[in-house]
């Protein structure tokens, strides 16, 4: 394997093609690793960071891996990690590697590495999935180096979805299931419209809406909440029109007599729903729109055919 170091924007941005092209051919598929996500985010996260990526090719010069890092200092220690990490933005992380291709890209990856260790300081590789063939290489260099290694596990909510709507409310509790039903019925006898974004010329008003009912909930245990922060605005705004052009969004929300009581941000890739952030009205607590707005978008997504509802990393008590 030949391997490339990239570390300009534009030599990123010129991989678009190749990079989707690989992450369709990986194990590791998934929207966080597709060059929308990390460019979105690069962009609105990159100042003051440094690009690492590591680009595998075969004799041919096809490309079998992609190794997604950045170096960042952290006081006087100088990390490689993973783009997309560090923002609490991104899970299922991981090297993008064409399938069958594990053992000799990673063996490539990890001696160039080490030929550049003056470079930096140490490794921390967030979010790699428990399935992932990285981790078992991982271990095994582990076994034959002496490098140190450390290992923590976190939990990530999902479910799947089954064929219908009443299927799926049979899988709930029986006081759940009424109090669910009792949303909708309310969201609809109270004229209340359920909408999904389609119009990428309102993405921005959405998200503002979004950023704003997710403060005002925050601000309830006096703090400001994620969005107060520029940088995560200019990332949203960024991957919305990203995603929105290649069909993933999936923004809802619940209006009544013109205000939002709530909103859901998500995006669908692969046949799995991503539920990101939502925030709802924290004055009408009392009819529960966070569950009106995500029974109804579950409802909707089961509509669409998607079978899988991500919570992603943490679990929660919704």
């Amino acid at each position: 394997m030949r391997i490339e170091r990239i570390s300009t924007d534009k030599e990123f941005g010129a991989l678009e093609r190749e990079w989707n092209a690989l992450v369709q051919r990986s194990p590791a598929e998934t929207v966080f690793l597709t060059w929308e996500w990390l460019s979105s985010w690069w962009s609105a996260y990159g100042k003051g960071k440094e690009l690492f990526v590591l680009l595998a090719r075969d004799v041919s010069g096809e490309l079998q891996g992609i190794a997604p890092l950045y170096l960042e200092r952290s006081g006087r220690t100088r990390l490689l990690k993973f783009l997309g990490d560090g923002t609490y933005d991104s899970d299922y992380l991981d090297f993008l590697v064409a399938r069958g291709q594990a053992a000799p890209v990673l063996e490539a990856f990890f001696e160039h590495l080490k030929q550049l260790r003056k470079d930096w300081d140490a490794l921390q590789l967030n979010e790699i999935p428990e399935t992932s063939p990285t981790l078992e290489f991982l271990r095994g260099l582990r076994e034959r180096t002496r490098w140190l290694f450390r290992q923590e596990e976190a939990p990530c909510g999902v479910r799947s979805l089954p064929a219908t709507w009443e299927e799926f409310l049979q899988t709930l509790k029986p006081r759940f299931r009424t109090s669910v039903r009792a949303c909708l019925r309310n969201l609809e006898q109270w004229n209340g419209a359920f909408e999904v974004l389609t119009n990428g010329a309102e993405a921005s008003s959405w998200l503002s809406e979004l950023y704003e009912l997710h403060s005002d909930r925050w601000a309830l245990r006096q703090q400001s909440g994620v969005f107060a922060k520029q940088g995560k605005r200019e990332f949203y705004e960024a991957m919305a029109r990203s995603f929105i052009n290649r069909g993933w969004l999936h923004m809802t929300r619940w209006r009544m007599n013109g205000t939002v009581l709530a909103c859901q941000f998500g995006f669908v890739y692969g046949g799995t729903y991503h539920l990101l952030q939502e925030g709802f009205d924290t004055r009408c607590i009392h009819v529960s729109p966070g569950i009106t707005l995500r029974a109804a978008t579950i409802r909707d997504l089961i509509s669409r055919g998607v079978h899988t509802y991500d919570f992603l990393g943490g679990i929660g008590l919704h």
